[in-house]
Order: C-alpha cells, then sequence, then structure tokens
C-alpha cells in the first residue's frame, strides 16, 4: 500500500509541473472576436488582445490564408493598413484569414478575421435660417460632409419638428416658400447619400414680422441735394423727391419723381431755377441695405443714375452718381445724396 501511494504521489507532482510550466494565467486565447471596421480612404492599426498562455508570443498569419492588399501584420500581432472603396459602394468584406498566436511553451490559439471597409459616417450640420413673414423664404438650412454623395434633404417626422406653414425643405437643403406666421421653430431636417446611410438634426427658424419698409404702395418723400458737372459748369440742384415702392422678395421697383431747382453755378450768367423729372427706380435688398437704378427725364435730359443706401422702417438714405445726356449728345454727371421719410 505504502508503495501504491508513492507512486501515485509523484504522478500526481510530474502532472502538477507540466501544467505550471506552460501556463501563467489560465488557458492561452484569443480575447477580440472580430476586427474594428477600417473607414474607406483612411488608413489605421489595431492589436488584438490575447490573454494566458506562457509570453512571449509570436504571432502569424494561418496557412492557406492572407491579409487583403494594403494590410500587414507586425511582429507583435498589430494590424495595420487601409483601402478605398469602390466608387457607388458603402462596404467591402475581405475573404477571411486566419490570425494565429503561439506561446513560449508552444500552445496555439486562432481565429477567423475578415477586414471590413466601410465610408466615412455621413454628418449632418443645421443652421439657423430667418426669414419673414409673407416673404419669400430661400434658405440653406442644413449641410452635409462625408458619406457618399450626391445628398437629398428632407424633413424628419412631423414629431421632431415640421417647418412651419407655407414652406418645406427641398432636396437641396434649403427652406423654400412664403412662411405666414410669426416665431422661433426647432426644424427637424435629414441627410441621405446615394447608398442610403442617412442622418437626421435640428435646425432653428426664427419668422419675423414683415417690416413695415416692405409694404407695398409705401409713399417715401424727403430732400436730395446733388452736384451737376459738365465741360462748362458745376452746378448745385436741391429739391424734393418722391418714391412709390412695391417689393417682391428682396426686389423692388417703383416711380421718382423729382421736382427740383439749381441754386448756384460756377458759369457766370447761368440760369437757375425750378425743373422737374421723373421716372422709375427698382433694385434689391438685403438685409437693411439696397443696391438699384434711377432711370429719370426731364429737364432736356435723360438720367441714369445708379443708387445704394439703407432702408429701414421709416427712412431710406442713399447716394447715387450717374449721367445725364442731353439733345445734342452733351452730357453731364450727377453725384448726390437724399433721405426719405416714409408716409
Amino acid at each position: 500500500m505504502k508503495y501504491i501511494y508513492l507512486v501515485l504521489l509523484a504522478s500526481i507532482l510530474i502532472i502538477s509541473g507540466c501544467t505550471t510550466g506552460t501556463t501563467t494565467d489560465g488557458t492561452l486565447q484569443i480575447k477580440t472576436k472580430e476586427l474594428p471596421q477600417w473607414i474607406s480612404g483612411g488608413t489605421a492599426t489595431y492589436k488584438p488582445e490575447v490573454t494566458g498562455g506562457k509570453p512571449p508570443y509570436t504571432f502569424s498569419i494561418g496557412d492557406g490564408t492572407s491579409l487583403p492588399s494594403g494590410f500587414n501584420m507586425g511582429p507583435d500581432g498589430t494590424i495595420g493598413g487601409g483601402g478605398t472603396l469602390a466608387p457607388g459602394s458603402s462596404k467591402s468584406v475581405s475573404p477571411p484569414f486566419m490570425f494565429v498566436v503561439k506561446d513560449s511553451a508552444g500552445n496555439t490559439a486562432k481565429i477567423s478575421y475578415t477586414i471590413v471597409i466601410t465610408e466615412p459616417p455621413i454628418g449632418i450640420f443645421p443652421q439657423e435660417v430667418r426669414c419673414t413673414v409673407n416673404q419669400r423664404c430661400d434658405e440653406v438650412i442644413a449641410t452635409a460632409t462625408r458619406g457618399n454623395p450626391p445628398y437629398t434633404f428632407q424633413s424628419d417626422t412631423f414629431r421632431e419638428g415640421a417647418p412651419p406653414f407655407g414652406t418645406i425643405i427641398d432636396v437641396n437643403g434649403r427652406l423654400t416658400g412664403i412662411p405666414t406666421q410669426a416665431g422661433e421653430y426647432t426644424v427637424g431636417v435629414c441627410v441621405k447619400d446615394t447608398v442610403s446611410n442617412s442622418k437626421c438634426g435640428h435646425a432653428r427658424l426664427i419668422i419675423t414680422e414683415e417690416n413695415n419698409n416692405r409694404i407695398n404702395g409705401t409713399i417715401w418723400i424727403g430732400s436730395y441735394s446733388e452736384k451737376e458737372t459738365s465741360e462748362a459748369c458745376v452746378n448745385t440742384n436741391k429739391g424734393k423727391m418722391t418714391w412709390s415702392l412695391k417689393f417682391s422678395g428682396d426686389s423692388f421697383s417703383g416711380t421718382v419723381t423729382d421736382a427740383g431747382a439749381t441754386v448756384s453755378s460756377t458759369c457766370a450768367g447761368a440760369e437757375t431755377g425750378g425743373f422737374t423729372t421723373s421716372g422709375t427706380v427698382t433694385g434689391t435688398i438685403s438685409g437693411d441695405t439696397f443696391t438699384g437704378t434711377m432711370v429719370l427725364s426731364g429737364a432736356g435730359g435723360t438720367y441714369n443714375l445708379p443708387v445704394k443706401g439703407t432702408i429701414t422702417d421709416d427712412t431710406i438714405k442713399a447716394t447715387y452718381t450717374g449721367t445725364g445726356t442731353f439733345s445734342g449728345g452733351s452730357s453731364t454727371t450727377y453725384a448726390g445724396s437724399f433721405t426719405l421719410k416714409r408716409q
């Protein structure tokens, strides 16, 4: 019995000695079950997590398999590289390859991996938009980046915030239409690329009340002063100017009447006195500033006078320069300014 006991004890010690000689922290294993995805057009590295066994480890790719083109593996098992998707595709998956790790005791572990390349995630950038009640609105409400252009835009669900009545979000990411009610709105907007990847966000929309200066048929009356320069003389003219305006979105048109008088001249014996011209004015408005042209006739000539200035709720302030052409072919230049008040 003593002999049998000693042999059994010796056998247990031998077995126990073999186990502790081949592992330091449990069974050799690869903890990473799949690799992260690579982004098309970029490069990256990733080292699968290995535990257990008896370090140091050696790494290899299993016989009969290989990493896809553009990728390699370092001596520490780090997989690195990159690739680019074919046009119109959103994802590529490589043939599987075998990732093999071997510890210093000769134990091995292996796992099958694939390299997945995807397009960069699509991004959306909502904008703050400002429009005016009863004025045509055509403003960029969102832009997009990455993904697979070209993009198409649309409203999100009603619960996420619909555009105000009278407006829509078009496929180009613009808020268009004529809003009918003032207020501040949170509007849901989504973008989709050519392979149907999508992203949504929220834009801020501010609709303000219609400015009084945009009311059609408003009359503006005030005074002006100008210098009229010809080859012979420089005249100073002053008078009363009247504009009657109509608006369409950011453009305007109307009539002009100029009832003025020449009050001084550098020419000896030059006539001074009253005159009247009339015509049209057209232009465009951006915020409180505008540019346009007055085209007038009367007092023996025709006048083309580009004008620019500001327009607020009750005041137009502007300057103009241009030319007047008279019968016989003579011409003069004009430079003046005026201030008009809404009536």
